[in-house]
Parts: C-alpha cells; structure tokens; sequence
C-alpha cells in the first residue's frame, strides 16, 4: 500500500513539474479551492446534473467527474468562483479546458476565467450540448486562475468544467506546447522534415464563396423531412431530426432530456432557420420519448429519442 502511495505520488508530482498543472476532478477537486467572496459553491459531480434540460451527462470522457455550477433556486446574477494558484513563473502560459453550457431558452448565464484577477474569457448564453474545448494564452507571471460561474435567468442554468491544464508553453502545458525531436539513433540517417502544404489562397477577413467541390445550393422544399428544433417559434434552433412518420420526429436523447413536451417546437421544410420561403411545417411536440437505455452503459449510449407532432405532417408525396 505504502508503495503505491509513493508511486501515485510520484506520478502527480511528474504531471505536475511536466504540465505545471493539470486536474480532470476524477480523483478530488485538485488544489482548486473554493472563493469566498461569491454567492455560493461549484460542485464535483458525476453523471448528469439535478435539473432537466440542462448540464452535461457526463464528463468530458464519459466516466468521470467534473465541476459545475447548480442554478435551481438561485437568483439571476448570483456567482460561484473556482480559484487555483498555480504560481507559474514570467513567460508565456498555455492554458486549455473543457467548458459545458447547454441551458433552456434565455436561461443561460455566464462564464469568466480571470487569471491574476485579469479576465482573459468570457461566454455566455446556450453553447448546446458538447463539450467545448477552450485555449488561452498569458504573457506574464501567472498567480492565480478563477473560474466564475454566473446564473441566468432560469434555472436551466448549470454550467460545468472538466480537463484543466495550465502550464508553460513549450514545456507541455496546454496544446500550444511544442517540443525539439528527439535526435537520430547512431548509424542511422534522420529523415526530412515534413513539408507544410501553403495556406489556401485568399483574402485574409473575407470568407470563401466556394462550396464542396461540385455541390450546389439545396432548393427550397429539397429536403422536407429534415427537422428543427426550437425553444420557442422563432427562437434559435438548438438540436436537429428526422421526420420518419407523418407525426413522428426521430432526434437525440440528449437534446431533450428533462424537457416537457409543449416546451419544443418542430418546423420541418425549412430551407432557412431565420427565413421563410413557403415550404415549412410548425408544430409542437405533444409526447417525448427517450430510448430507456439512454446513457447506458456509459454516457452518451442510446442517444435518440422520439417526438410525436401535435397532428401529422402534410406529405406530398
């Protein structure tokens, strides 16, 4: 048992001189502590959060912990901060993690990183619902590193963290790290280089007009089966499916799990999801049925679900 402990130590003590630090919260919360200049805590949870309709399923990679933020009961505007203080020396920082922020419509609030009270990330609002990984870098001495979870203005609020690493760059902190080859074997002759392809040609600030090689712009009504879903009629659309009976719509699990049926609109037929052009079909979810397995045996299995339409489509052909 002591040798384990020594080899679990020694370990940590590697990840940590190697990436500066580095925590997944699997194990504990790391040397993260809790700011007590806030409203309340952030949490280390496993598998889905408390409230429907919003917070991950699962961790980053399906089987472990993170921390995140509980919006129930708690007023808009109300904080939470996760603070480290990895004391990197002067230089530059790379920074990356894993930030989750799937909310209900309108619900969602924000999320700051501050390093050395200096905000150097900020998003807010629905981000759907993936995992989303953010890089940062930091010119300078690097003393602490806050996470603030901000409420919304609903419940469907909670915001989670996984997979932080900060450390210097060049030295395996962050993905920005880079490293010298190691030099050839006597005897033996060190390949080339790989040659880096040119940039595509272009005007820096202008997007592209060209498509997929040979494709051309869908017609309207092209493709009428193909579904939206929304938070409110005209509200953005935040998952998408398939219509595979007149009032049956096939979708994922996870984009309607925890949400009451009347809380989903459909439109099918639409050629554009701010736009009309005569082709859409709107209507409203009376039923929502998950597959019973959904997130067994690990996260993210058996992810679809059925929606039954407030009356069957109209089918032309």
């Amino acid at each position: 048992m002591k040798l384990q402990f020594l080899l679990v130590a020694l370990v940590a003590g590697l990840v940590n001189g190697i990436y500066g630090f580095y925590c997944n919260f699997d194990r504990n919360q790391c040397e993260f502590v809790q700011r007590g200049d806030d409203k309340f805590n952030w949490i280390r949870k496993r598998g889905s959060t408390s409230s429907g309709g919003t917070g991950p399923d699962s961790d980053v990679k399906g089987r472990g912990y993170y921390m995140y933020i509980e919006a129930s009961r708690k007023r808009k505007g109300y904080n939470a901060k996760l603070e480290i203080n990895p004391d990197l020396p002067g230089g530059k920082t790379c920074m990356s993690f894993f930030y989750h922020m799937r909310g209900g419509y309108r619900q969602m609030g924000t999320l700051r990183v501050l390093i050395n009270d200096k905000q150097v990330f900020q998003k807010s609002g629905n981000q759907g619902s993936n995992w989303i990984k953010a890089e940062i870098t930091f010119d300078g001495r690097v003393s602490s590193v806050v996470f603030e979870g901000i409420v919304g203005p609903g419940h469907q609020s909670d915001i989670a963290i996984d997979e932080v690493k900060i450390g210097m760059c060049g030295d395996g902190g962050g993905d920005g790290a880079t490293a010298e080859p190691p030099p050839p074997e006597p005897g033996t002759t060190a390949l080339p280089p790989p040659q880096t392809p040119a940039p595509p040609s272009g005007t820096c600030g202008f997007r592209p007009s060209t498509r997929i090689v040979g494709g051309e712009d869908a017609s309207p009504g092209a493709w009428p089966w193909q579904a939206m879903l929304r938070w409110s009629p005209t509200g953005s659309v935040f998952c998408g499916g398939s219509l595979v009976a007149p009032q049956w719509v096939a979708t994922a699990s996870h984009c309607v799990k925890g949400s009451e049926a009347g809380s989903i609109y459909i439109r099918l037929g639409a050629h554009k999801r701010s736009e009309t052009t005569g082709t859409e079909q709107d209507f409203i979810a009376t039923k929502v049925i998950m597959h019973p397995l959904y997130h067994k045996p690990i996260g993210m299995s058996h992810d679809i679900a059925l929606l039954k339409l407030d009356r069957p489509a109209v089918l032309t052909k």
